[in-house]
């Protein structure tokens, strides 16, 4: 991105305008959303589990501290990105699936949300923190969804599988299988040690992805927003003492989009009826830390909470967060504050220079045929 920043973010913020308009005018631009991820998605599905709740919990304050509801298992200080993203499409934030009873989830045909912190495309990423619902399981529940908890909604089987086809299904997974399973090589990972290569282990990933993705469309899912990587290599993790962005990390990042842009395109070309629009975020973040100002941010490689000293990952319980949370990229050591989510979240929809979605998918995605 160039000089004509400042004016890109202008246009986010005028377009958000509009589209706030849209959503109190009640104009859902399509039926459900139903999301797919890990903690960059999490509103609460973890929040139950048994798993490390330094590492993978986000139940407590001062997470959601700038929502009405407070903390939700949201692991930011507000809304996060796939909030935003549902916003744009004019529909209420698609509750956590482990959060509802069934009669509960009888009663909701405006998505779920089945992402889960810590989680990965292969089964075994995450486990060594404890519980978490991977992907496989994650669309486990998603089949219950429309085996059983819609069909009481509509008239008819039919029926269910039109409003599939018209909702969008979101996905954004694969950071935690890079830096949790293959980076870590903890003896729960095992598989993982025998692609010493990233282009192999990759190469896995987007087999095992295929699959998943195919049983989604199996079940109905049409419409895909699927999410490439962030600069993993660039997170507080990484930079919060001065150091430099993990160049290794983002290399491998690179890998993981230079691959999934592909598949997503064998997908819709073998998929009958479907439409795939790729989310590539890589080079808008890395834009934030290499010229924050554009964006009002004047920290990008501090957390705003208080992390502790010897397991800096998420935030302190009952810590007191930054008071300036829109000045910064990050929330605690991985995940960003609520103010980036909504830019990037936003940047999907606006059609100018700088997007980081195909205009023309994005159209497709939410037509009305």
């Amino acid at each position: 991105m160039k000089g004509g920043s400042a004016v890109f973010v202008a246009v986010l913020v005028f377009l958000a305008d509009q589209f706030s308009s849209a959503i109190s005018l009640g104009k859902p631009r399509v039926p459900a959303i139903y999301i797919f991820g890990d903690s960059i998605s999490d509103d609460g599905n973890n929040n139950g589990l048994n798993i490390d709740p330094r590492q993978a919990k986000a139940n407590y304050p001062p997470y959601g501290v700038d929502l009405e509801a407070g903390p939700t298992g949201r692991f930011t200080n507000g809304k996060n990105f796939v909030d935003f993203i549902a916003e744009k499409l004019g529909l209420p934030l698609a509750p956590a699936y482990l959060s509802l009873g069934k009669e509960k989830r009888q009663k909701i045909a405006t998505g779920l949300n089945y992402a889960s912190g810590s989680a990965g495309i292969l089964p075994e990423t995450g486990s060594a923190l404890g519980e978490r619902v991977p992907l496989d399981k994650q669309i486990d529940h998603f089949q219950t969804t429309v085996e059983e908890d819609l069909l009481p909604q509509f008239s008819s089987k039919a029926a269910v599988q039109d409003h599939l086809g018209r909702s969008t299904i979101f996905i954004d997974i694969g950071g935690n299988d890079l830096l949790n399973n293959w980076i870590q090589q903890k003896p729960e990972y095992n598989r993982s040690k025998n692609y010493p290569r990233v282009p192999d282990y990759v190469h896995l990933l987007m087999e095992t992805l295929q699959a998943q993705i195919k049983r989604i469309y199996d079940l109905g899912g049409r419409r895909f927003l699927v999410f490439g990587l962030a600069p993993i290599g660039c997170i507080p993790i990484v930079t919060h003492e001065g150091a430099p962005c993990e160049e290794t990390w983002n290399s491998m990042a690179r890998e993981f989009n230079n691959q999934l842009a592909p598949l997503t395109q064998r997908l819709q070309s073998r998929l009958h009826g479907s439409v795939f629009a790729l989310g590539l975020t890589y080079d808008l973040i890395l834009d934030f830390h290499r010229n924050p100002s554009r964006y009002g941010f004047k920290s990008v490689n501090q957390p705003c909470c208080v992390v502790n000293s010897t397991a800096p990952t998420l935030c302190v319980p009952g810590t007191a967060p930054c008071a300036n949370r829109k000045e910064y990229l990050y929330y605690d050591m991985f995940h960003c504050t609520s103010k980036t989510a909504k830019i990037v979240a936003h940047s999907c929809f606006h059609r100018g220079p700088g997007s980081v979605c195909p205009p023309t998918a994005i159209k497709k995605l939410v037509s009305k045929h």
